[in-house]
């Protein structure tokens, strides 16, 4: 009898765990579904009628196929051999279990997948902002404002990395604020298994273990009593010293297979990817808007680095056709790197320009000009309320918007040195959104006084 109470005591835990706002998670719960009846009624018949829908991008066809022939996971280029490490691993194992069930390509069922995932992420921005905020009105808007933002509708139809990305830190930066609420070893294990997850799918994830860890140290300098979530306790003194080196253990412990198999395969130590200094080439705006009568953006730069890239590898395989491929690879990388740094060099202040441009795009560059120009629209009013936000969570120390801010900033800035549009503000945008909730609702309430 008493083992039986203890288990309905301990599922109503995980119940008010996955719905700790009550009956205000209907409200979210109605947004995931809203913004999957969008996708299928509205952007797919749309999208159908006027362009055609994405495909599965050739290279991770090819990717899949290598894996599935036992060749590994690799990226073949014309006249060359192929690159064992320029592709995180996280999305094409994701496309390959749909090959795998199927035993063909057919983006329907991915897309539908990632619809289904991006509904979730409209439940789990309710969950970060209610955390955060333990206000269920901020948390409601939050949720609706992300159910009806055209950016994440769009990119859950296209198949690429976003939208799973998206998902996997939004989860990781959940289970991190349960584990500052309850100091617990198993949340942190799991925040580190998500993240290194999240990491495998998008390398610059792994910046959100610098964020996680310096917020953690920082909480336990100023001790911090995080009684946003236990108003009627006592102040209880922070140890969060084993939270982290649980967190960083369990992240290794994720990334280490994939971590191991680069060093067998270049003989050094490379973390996930190489990729990135081909996108520094050229220090110019690198990305442009469109021509007259085109649709969509033009990347500048690709074609140079496609040619320098093969340039550098036919040159490496004539010289030492002994070397193995991921060693040729290494090899290739780094004169890609010496030549960026040396156009940088040359012409600093037109990389400087290149920063602010991908700024810019970041924000407001679409992959088509009605995208674009509803960006614009947008985040006109989105980015000031955001900023305005995190200038409020500074003044009230609420540290857990704070580290929000942190996240956007990151993902940002490391973006704006390689390339910038607006697919790549996608995993940030929950974040955005729960910050400029947050101001407005303070805004509308001063003004009701």
């Amino acid at each position: 009898m008493v083992q039986k109470e203890s288990m309905i005591f301990n599922m109503k835990q995980w119940l008010w765990k996955l719905f700790p706002g009550r009956e205000g998670q209907m409200i979210s719960f109605l947004c995931c579904c809203i913004n999957g009846l969008i996708v299928l009624f509205f952007i797919f018949p749309f999208f159908a009628s006027k362009y055609v829908l994405p495909v599965i991008p050739p290279e991770y066809i090819q990717m899949i196929r290598d894996l599935f022939l036992g060749n590994g996971l690799r990226w073949e280029w014309p006249n060359m051999r192929f690159f064992m490490m320029a592709k995180e691993p996280g999305y094409p194992l994701f496309l390959a279990m749909f090959y795998a069930l199927l035993g063909k390509f057919n983006t329907l069922p991915i897309q539908l997948t990632q619809i289904f995932l991006n509904g979730l992420i409209c439940w789990l921005v309710w969950m970060i902002t209610f955390e955060s905020t333990k206000k269920m009105n901020i948390a409601t808007l939050a949720s609706m404002s992300y159910a009806f933002h055209p950016l994440p509708i769009w990119y859950s139809v296209r198949i690429w990395n976003d939208i799973p990305t998206s998902l996997l830190l939004i989860v990781s930066v959940w289970l991190f604020l349960f584990t500052l609420h309850k100091r617990s070893f198993f949340y942190a294990s799991l925040t580190g298994l998500c993240l290194g997850i999240s990491t495998l799918f998008r390398v610059i994830s792994v910046s959100l273990l610098l964020i996680f860890i310096g917020f953690m140290l920082f909480l336990e300098i100023k001790q911090y009593s995080l009684t946003i979530s236990e108003e009627n306790s006592e102040p209880k003194k922070i140890h969060f010293f084993k939270q982290v080196f649980i967190i960083i253990f369990v992240f290794i412990l994720t990334i280490s297979p994939w971590v191991f198999r680069n060093i067998l395969i270049s003989g050094q130590p490379v973390l996930l990817t190489i990729q990135g200094w081909g996108s520094m080439i050229d220090g110019g705006e690198i990305v442009r808007m469109w021509k007259l009568g085109d649709n969509i953006y033009r990347y500048d730069g690709e074609q140079k680095k496609k040619t320098l890239v093969s340039n550098f590898y036919y040159q490496e395989l004539q010289n030492n056709p002994e070397k193995y491929p991921g060693e040729i690879e290494l090899i290739v990388n780094n004169r890609l790197k010496q030549t960026a740094l040396n156009e940088i060099k040359k012409e600093p202040l037109r990389f400087i320009k290149k920063i602010f441009m991908n700024l810019f795009f970041f924000w407001y560059l679409g992959t088509q000009k009605i995208m674009s120009t509803l960006l614009m629209l947008l985040n006109i009013i989105l980015l000031p309320l955001a900023l305005l936000g995190t200038a409020l969570s500074i003044k009230e120390h609420n540290y857990f918007l704070t580290t929000f801010a942190v996240i956007i900033f990151c993902f940002c800035v490391l973006q704006a040195f390689v390339v910038g549009y607006s697919r790549y503000s996608v995993p940030v945008l929950p974040y955005v959104i729960s910050l400029a909730a947050f101001a407005y609702n303070k805004f509308s309430w001063r003004c009701k006084i």
